[in-house]
């Protein structure tokens, strides 16, 4: 599944609610391809977060 376009202005008071919505398909066919290949659901997920996580904390360091 494809993430959708970004379809409302960076400063428009609902896009955080935007992206999430844009992400969850790809983040469920992710969860189906990992349980398809022996993985479990909670633990596809917390290796989700810990990669999340990963990503996350440059980021959150150059942005302070």
């Amino acid at each position: 599944m494809a993430i959708t376009v970004a379809n409302r202005q960076v400063k428009h008071p609902d896009r955080d609610l935007a992206c999430p919505e844009a992400v969850e398909g790809s983040l469920q066919e992710i969860i189906a391809d990992a349980n398809a290949h022996g993985w479990g659901t909670v633990e596809t997920i917390t290796a989700m977060e810990e990669v999340q996580g990963t990503f996350a904390l440059p980021m959150r360091r150059h942005d302070q």
